[in-house]
């Protein structure tokens, strides 16, 4: 989000780095290289943040979290003696 308005510019440029050029009636922004991509102002809302957010923290794929639990959870396998084992 920039000066209040939403901006997309695709999955591809997510959580990139990218520098941002506020004018009075576009606001530009410079993807590293020669891609520039050029959006006109929806808002009139003035530059509140010249700091940006980093970025979020990705959550672990399925497939790494599995490695993370337990055997005995995965196949209901108790732990818990029954009161047989217990010599009761």
């Amino acid at each position: 989000m920039v000066v209040g308005q939403k901006i997309t510019l695709g999955r591809i440029h997510g959580g990139r780095i990218v520098t941002v050029h506020v004018d009075q009636d576009t606001v530009t922004i410079d993807l590293g290289g020669d891609d520039i991509r050029t959006f006109r102002r929806t808002t009139t809302q003035a530059v509140r943040s010249i700091k940006a957010h980093l970025p979020r923290k990705a959550r672990l794929p399925c497939f790494l979290a599995r490695a993370f639990i337990p055997d005995w959870f995965l196949t209901g396998a108790s732990t818990l003696k029954s009161a047989p084992e217990l010599g009761r």
